[in-house]
């Protein structure tokens, strides 16, 4: 591999190219690496490879967790624990409680519409507050 300094590759830039189309060129600044100039084979041949090492860790779960955290995140998946409880346990927030539930192939929990209409109800009247959708003509709110 050669090496250009930045000047040479500035004073130099015909040959600096020209290198750089059939060998991979070192380009240094203060005789500090500061990048690499390499052929357009060079270049494919190393984005496939990325591509397929990247195929290989989406097909392998890359989160290592520990046993009980694996058992918070199957309670949480099959209902049996809330979402608040499942992120304080395992320390994460919605977005990565997600990402842990699809890393381990886990679902979603289902949600029961009717229990949570229930559950919403009780807790509007615990704060007194009305239940609009329970009487038609309180559906829409006007502004006068």
């Amino acid at each position: 591999m050669k090496t250009f300094s930045t000047t040479d590759a500035r004073n130099r830039f015909g040959e600096f190219l020209d290198t750089g189309m059939v060998e991979r060129v070192k380009l240094v600044r203060n005789n500090r690496v500061i990048g690499y100039f390499l052929p357009d084979r060079d270049y494919q041949e190393l984005t496939r490879a990325a591509m397929t090492a990247q195929d290989a860790s989406r097909q392998t779960p890359s989160c290592q967790l520990t046993l009980a955290q694996q058992e918070t995140l199957g309670l949480y998946s099959q209902g049996q624990i809330a979402a608040s409880e499942a992120k304080t346990d395992l320390g994460c927030n919605c977005r990565e409680l997600i990402s842990m539930l699809a890393c381990c192939g886990l679902a979603l929990p289902h949600v029961d519409m009717e229990l949570a209409e229930k559950m919403a109800t009780e807790a509007l009247a615990l704060m007194n507050i009305p239940d609009v959708t329970q009487d038609p003509d309180k559906r829409s709110l006007h502004r006068g």
